[in-house]
């Protein structure tokens, strides 16, 4: 695994019933339907779109980011779905490579730390936070006090959960000091 990821409880096992319809195998799909086609506006001044939305029938940065934001604002409901989910610590690190590669690039920022606004955090009640990172084809979304989404440009749609482990409540709390530091 890579460097730094080791302690990461990141494997999981179903106990009964698919966690969706749409994804029995441990992945829930986002979002559960496209919105609506945006529309042109115009003005008397310009001509074609002022501001366009991202094409809600591809995958890319854009879905990507909106879907972790979305998950963000809706913890509780995405976090229930995860009841079904036993993490298990295996002690070998993240067994999908992209969740092991995310992790790694948001340890990263630890010590070198990316630019404003990659990493981002808020009050998400008592003493937890809400901590947003995005990387290149990664975004992370995650409770201090809980445990972590990953969105990845390699899986479309798809909202990867990551156990707490021994790693995680490190790499949270650093991120979490990190956006207080640049905001």
């Amino acid at each position: 695994s890579p460097p730094g990821t080791a302690g990461w409880s990141t494997s999981w096992s179903r106990r009964s019933g698919p966690w969706s319809p749409a994804s029995p195998a441990g992945r829930w799909s986002w979002p559960s339907r496209p919105p609506a086609s945006p529309t042109r506006t115009t003005t008397a001044d310009a001509e074609g779109p002022l501001l366009t939305p991202p094409d809600p029938a591809a995958w890319g940065p854009a879905q990507r980011r909106l879907g972790a934001d979305e998950v963000g604002r809706n913890w509780h409901q995405w976090r229930q779905q995860t009841a079904e989910v036993r993490f298990t610590d295996s002690g070998s690190g993240p067994g999908h490579p992209g969740i092991a590669h995310a992790l790694a690039e948001a340890a990263d920022y630890l010590t070198t730390p990316p630019p404003a606004g990659r990493v981002r955090s808020g009050p998400a009640g008592e003493d937890a936070r809400t901590v947003r990172a995005d990387g290149p084809g990664w975004s992370l979304v995650a409770r201090t006090d809980d445990i972590a989404f990953l969105l990845l440009d390699d899986e479309p749609g798809e909202v990867l959960p990551v156990g707490r482990g021994k790693e995680l409540p490190g790499l949270l709390e650093g991120l979490d000091r990190l956006a207080r530091d640049q905001g």
